[in-house]
Formats: C-alpha cells, structure tokens, sequence
C-alpha cells in the first residue's frame, strides 16, 4: 500500500511540473515572437549590423573552358537582437530555440558571380539566450563564373573571388565578417578544407571587407588563390611531345632508299595535330591571355608541315636521274670541298672515257672496211651510260647536301622553340 502512495506521488509531481515547463517555453516563444518577424527585419537590430561568417570547405571543380569553377563553403548569416535576450534560469535553463528556416527575418544576401546553386543544406534557424539570431547556416555548393589566364598552362595560377553583399531592402544594413579567430579575424579559417587533387590552394585565403558607398552596399570578398599541380598534364601531355618533337630531327637521318621518310614526317606532323586539337577542348575560346603551349603547338605544327614539304624535295632529287640535267651551281655545290665539314663526301665528275681508258686499241682503219672513214671509234651506248650514270650521282649528291643544310637549321629552330617555350612558361 505504501508503494501504490509513492507511485500516486510521482505522478501527480509530473502532473504539476509539466504544465509549469509548457507554460516557460510559452513565454519564451511569446518573447521571441514579438520581437521578430518573417518580412522585416528587427527594429531593434544591434548596430544595424548583419554578421557574416564565411569558411571555405573543399574546391569541387574548376572549369577553365567555360569560365566556371565550383565551390563548397560554409556559410553562416546571424544578427543581435537585444530585445529577444532571456535568462537561461528563468526559462527552465533553456540557453537556445530552434525553428524552422524562413520563421524569421533572413538577410537578403547575394553572391555577385552566382551561376548555379547547386545544393544548400540548411533547415533551422537557431536563436540564443544573448540575442544572437542565427538566420542562415548552411553547407552550400555553387558554380561560379570566374575569369582563367591560362598562359603559362599547366604551370598557372588562378585567382577568384565570392563576392557577398546584401540585395534590395537590406542595402542600409552594415555587412561585417567574422571569424572565431580574433587574431586573424580577416583570413578563412579552412579548419575543415579539403584538398583538390589538380589544385593547390595558396594560403591564407584573405576575405576583405569593402565599406559600401554612395548606392553601394557593404561586400565581404573571400579570394581564393589556386596553383594548378601540374604533373598529369606535364606526363600526359606536354613531355611526350616535347619528345615527339625531339625524334623529328631523325626525319632527315632516314635513308631516302628505305621509302619510309615521307611517311615518318606526315606522321609526327599529324600527331601534332592531334595535340593541338586536345588543347583546344581544354581551354576557354578566348583570345585573351592565349595559352604558350597552344601557341608552341602550333608553331610545331607549322615547322612539321614545312619539314613535310622539305622531305617531298629531297626525294625527287633523289630520283631525279637523268630526267634533268644538273645546272652549273649544283656541280659546284656538290664538287665544293665544304661537304666535308658537314659529313659528306664530294661528288667526283670522271666525264667520258678516254682513248687510254678504252681497253680496246682501235686502230686506223681503211675505207674499204669503213665507209665513213671513221677513226678512233667509241661505242655510243657506253659514252651515254657513263653520262647518265654521273648526272644520278649529282642529284643523289645534291639530295644529301640539302636534308644535311635542312638537318642543322632543324636543330637551331628547335632548339630555341624549345628555349622560347621554357622563358615564356617561367614569365607568364
């Protein structure tokens, strides 16, 4: 019996405590209510001030081609209202109260270069027992429109900015940032930052308060400053061809007899071609701040076109024979004694043959034998073969003289391509 008294007492006590809990935070929601709105902001709005609190989370994606990069961030809008403060004590020892979003005043807040929301995860809206309204507090991811110089591509470096300031009716209201460093109150806190796999972010990411004037508004500008890591497109892209581009010169090592030197040059101008046109899906079509690597891809494209054209030459004189004959300045090119600075060796002309080299002595002849009175016969199929013979090796000759002249300026136009490619990259 005694057990069913003290059961009938603890229940009566949670009958009595209740109500009085219910009626507490019936106050307290009296309180707030009338003090705050949904449609205009509080009259009561400390400083007249609306707090921003800003932290960068993770670099999703960075779009150079359509100007485009995407975000990830915390973003935090609060205010002080004074007449909403209570005393934890009075109300059942409640320090906060949570609603849901839009049950108040919400800054009118904007990001200048907004393309896309993509996701915003935020549901409540917190007020605590000192007056701070917690009118906005989300994890957002946007797509923003941003300006990429990609000329020292795939050593670049890019800076962006989040532009934040108050729209419409708000446009009176200050905008601060804040932080919960005081030491480094105007730097992102990135406690929590992810990193990207392509790009380095610079620190510190500084947020700089403008003070608004005339019809401008206050803005917080967060700017991120990005290094591209460029390793995969070094490995992938850049140091192949730079390779491929190196093989070249083997064009004109390629003996004209083997048939293969028309189709090894067309080939390294089309892979070329193919390196041009991957850039080309890479990078923004913008004539501003052109990439050095595009610019050296095509000037290689154009140097292949003309080593292509160059080799079609060198063959048909190769295979000249005696369709032409050789001019005066050919024979002195190919007979000059400066072949053997360049590692060829100069065309002899024997001209034809003489009585002395005629292994057959002929002799006077009578005219009863020779009708025509001839003397010193010489068989005409042997003197034109011996001229035929001489005109093919000055073509030959001449072939050679011009892939070893073209050989050596390949190299110096090259060389300083390369060396033009390497101060552009390091002074863009």
């Amino acid at each position: 019996m005694k057990y069913f008294f003290v059961f009938l007492a603890t229940i009566s006590s949670f009958l009595t405590v209740a109500p009085a809990g219910v009626e507490k935070e019936q106050k307290l929601l009296d309180l707030i209510k009338s003090n705050l709105t949904s449609h205009m902001a509080p009259t009561d709005l400390k400083d007249n001030t609306v707090l921003i609190y800003l932290d960068l989370y993770q670099i999703v994606d960075v779009d150079e081609k359509n100007s485009m990069w995407t975000v990830k961030l915390w973003v935090f809008y609060y205010y002080f209202v004074p007449s909403v403060e209570w005393d934890p004590e009075f109300y059942g020892g409640r320090t906060k109260m949570t609603f849901p979003k839009e049950t108040f005043w919400t800054p009118d807040i904007v990001m200048e270069d907004l393309i896309q929301s993509l996701s915003v995860t935020t549901e409540q809206q917190v007020i605590y027992s000192f007056g701070l309204v917690s009118a906005w507090s989300s994890q957002t991811t946007v797509k923003l429109s941003c300006h990429f110089d990609v000329t020292a591509f795939p050593f670049d470096e890019q800076k962006c900015s989040i532009k934040f300031f108050p729209w419409s009716s708000e446009r009176e209201h200050k905008l601060r940032h804040t932080t919960n460093s005081s030491a480094d109150s105007m730097n992102a806190m990135l406690k929590n930052y992810q990193e990207h796999d392509q790009w380095d972010l610079k620190r510190p990411v500084v947020i700089e308060q403008v003070e608004g004037a005339n019809w401008n508004p206050d803005s917080v500008i967060m700017h991120v400053h990005l290094k591209r890591r460029p390793n995969f497109y070094f490995n992938i892209l850049l140091f192949p061809n730079l390779v491929l581009y190196a093989l070249s010169a083997l064009v004109f090592v390629i003996p004209v007899e083997c048939g293969e030197k028309v189709s090894f040059a067309v080939t390294l101008m089309l892979t070329q071609i193919v390196t041009f046109a991957t850039l080309s899906e890479i990078f923004p079509e913008s004539s501003r701040g052109f990439p050095v690597i595009a610019l050296f891809a095509g000037v290689v494209t154009t140097h292949m076109a003309a080593i292509c054209l160059l080799v079609v030459i060198v063959v048909n004189l190769h295979f000249m024979g005696d369709s032409r004959k050789p001019g005066y300045l050919v024979r002195k090119l190919t007979s000059s004694q400066f072949l053997w600075f360049i590692g060829l060796q100069p065309h002899r002309s024997h001209g034809a043959p003489s009585r002395s080299s005629n292994p057959t002595k002929v002799g006077p002849v009578s005219t009863q034998n020779n009708p025509q009175g001839s003397l010193d016969l010489l068989d005409e199929n042997q003197m034109q073969s011996v001229v035929d013979d001489g005109n093919e090796n000055v073509w030959r000759c001449f072939a050679q003289l011009v892939d070893r002249v073209a050989l050596f300026i390949h190299i110096i136009v090259q060389v300083g391509l390369t060396i033009e490619l390497y101060i552009r990259l390091c002074t863009a």
